[in-house]
C-alpha cells in the first residue's frame, strides 16, 4: 500500500490488538485507503469507532459490544425484589442479588417494599409515610386505634394513649390522616355509635385557635352554621375540668346527645382520625 501512515490521537493513548478488533479510543490514519470492514474509508482520513465492554460484577466477565447498553441494577439485600439506595450499572438482566425495581424505603426488612400489605409493626409497610395505617388495625385495635371504613373513608378511633388537641393530630397524619371533620349530623351520629366507650370526650378536627369564636376544620373550611351540634351553653371558651382557654372541640358522649364542647387544648383525650379511602 502507498503512503506513509500515521497514528493521530487526540485524548488518550490508542490501543489495538495485531488483528485490530479491539480499540479504546478513536483513532484516524492519514493518507491511505483500507478496506476493513469496519471503518469508512475517505480519500484523507479513516475514522475506527471505539468499542465498549461490559463487565458482570458477579463474574468478573465481559461482552464487547459497538452498542451502548447501560441499565441501573439496583441491590435487593433482603430479597424482597425491591432494591435500595445502592446501585450498580449493567446491561441486560439483572444477577441473583440485583434488581430493576428501585423504591425500596428500608431494604433490610423483606415485608418492607412498594406494593407491601400494612401490618401492625410500627413500620412503613407499603413505603407511602403512613405507619400501621388501613388495614393494619381493621381487625383488631393497633397501637389503641380501630379502623373503621365507612362511606368512602377510613375511620380511626383512638382510645390510647390519650393526647393533647395537637399531639392528636400529629398521631394522625401518621396514619395518612387527619383528625376527623365532621360533615352532617349524619356523621356526627356514626361517629357516636362506633366510639368505645372508654372516655366522655373525644377530640375532633376544629378549633378557633386562629380566631376567638371563629370556628374552623383541620382542612381550612369554616364550620357550617347549619351544623346544630352544641350541647347547651356550648361554646363558652372556658372547661369545666381545668384552667385555660377552650379552644379545642371535643364530642361528649356523657352527653345525651352526644353533643360537642370546646375545651382547653393541652388536655389529653382520645381522638378520632379520618382519611379519604385509598
Amino acid at each position: 500500500m502507498a503512503g506513509a501512515w500515521a497514528l493521530v490521537t487526540t485524548a488518550s493513548t490508542a490501543c489495538f490488538s495485531d488483528n485490530g478488533a479491539t480499540l479504546t479510543s478513536a483513532v484516524e490514519l492519514t493518507t491511505g485507503t483500507t478496506t476493513d470492514p469496519t471503518t469508512t474509508t475517505d480519500p484523507t482520513t479513516t475514522t475506527v469507532s471505539p468499542t465498549t465492554t461490559t463487565v458482570s460484577p458477579t463474574t468478573g466477565s465481559g461482552t464487547t459490544s459497538t452498542g451502548a447498553c447501560v441499565d441501573i441494577w439496583y441491590f435487593d439485600i433482603d430479597g424482597d425484589s425491591f432494591g435500595g439506595a445502592l446501585e450498580d450499572e449493567g446491561c441486560g438482566p439483572p444477577p441473583p442479588g440485583y434488581t430493576l425495581e428501585p423504591l425500596d424505603c428500608d431494604d433490610s426488612k423483606p415485608k418492607v417494599h412498594p406494593g407491601a400489605e400494612e401490618l401492625c409493626d410500627g413500620l412503613d409497610n407499603d413505603c407511602d409515610l403512613g405507619v400501621d395505617e388501613w388495614p393494619a388495625a381493621s381487625e383488631s385495635a393497633c397501637n389503641g386505634c380501630q379502623a373503621v371504613q365507612a362511606d368512602g373513608h377510613y375511620y380511626y378511633f383512638c382510645a390510647t394513649p390519650e393526647l393533647a388537641w395537637d399531639q392528636a393530630g400529629a398521631a394522625c397524619q401518621l396514619l395518612l390522616a387527619d383528625l376527623v371533620v365532621v360533615e352532617n349530623n349524619l356523621e356526627n351520629e356514626f361517629l357516636v355509635t362506633s366510639i368505645q366507650k372508654v372516655a366522655d370526650r373525644w377530640w375532633i378536627g376544629l378549633s378557633d385557635l386562629a380566631l376567638e369564636g371563629a370556628f374552623v376544620w383541620v382542612d381550612g373550611q369554616p364550620l357550617d352554621p347549619n351544623i346544630k351540634l352544641w350541647a347547651n351553653g356550648e361554646p363558652n371558651n372556658q372547661s369545666t375540668l381545668e384552667p385555660g382557654d377552650a379552644n379545642c372541640v371535643a364530642i361528649s358522649t356523657d352527653l345525651l346527645n352526644a353533643n360537642w364542647r370546646d375545651q382547653v387544648c393541652a388536655h389529653p383525650y382520645p381522638y378520632i382520625c379520618e382519611s379519604l379511602s385509598f
